[in-house]
């Protein structure tokens, strides 16, 4: 019986170090396939938050318009389970004419899409940190390495309250022609 409370208060340990720390992990989307496990968690938070991402394997080439769709790298609901109403989230493309990874801001508002071209990073930069600010109803990305870095802002209808965190995803028809990886590390 003893073993019992331990296991629970284990799990209870584990599942509270999670909410404090959501998003740290090492997410793959598998070779011919467009989600990570697991896809999402439900969190709260109201202040900002900063993350190292290195991308591995990131450098692909479907040779048509398909090779600009953006992965979905990380992102947030906002007060919604449905994230194509409401969420921001930063995405990603490999660049094969310029060897270079694009990075951007991507909105979703009242199930509108908003985007905003962010900054293009070198084959080798594939290192760079996000901030997260969320102050009542307005959301602040700042995306920036050692070399460069650009933010973008929305403004939501409400106040922010919860939220689910949005996992990698790979493309929009395509799926994923090799293994393709993000680690995700909370900065503190």
């Amino acid at each position: 019986m003893p073993y019992i409370y331990l296991l629970l208060s284990a799990a209870a340990l584990i599942s509270a170090y999670l909410e404090f720390y959501p998003f740290i992990g090492y997410y793959t989307v598998l070779k011919g396939k467009h989600y990570s496990i697991p896809p999402y968690k439900s969190i709260t938070f109201s202040n900002s938050r900063t993350y190292k991402i290195t991308l591995n394997n990131a450098e692909y080439n479907h040779h048509n318009q398909d090779q600009f769709d953006f992965n979905k790298l990380i992102g947030l609901s906002y007060n919604s389970t449905d994230h194509h109403k409401d969420s921001f989230r930063l995405g990603h493309y490999w660049d094969p004419i310029n060897n270079e990874h694009v990075l951007a801001a991507y909105i979703y508002k009242n199930g509108h899409r908003m985007m905003a071209k962010m900054l293009r990073l070198k084959q080798y930069e594939k290192t760079f940190y996000l901030k997260w600010m969320v102050r009542h109803n307005k959301v602040t990305m700042m995306v920036y390495n050692s070399r460069t870095s650009a933010s973008y802002a929305v403004t939501f209808d409400k106040d922010y309250s919860w939220g689910l965190t949005l996992q990698p995803y790979f493309g929009g028809n395509l799926p994923a022609p090799h293994n393709w990886s993000v680690q995700v590390k909370r900065e503190l």
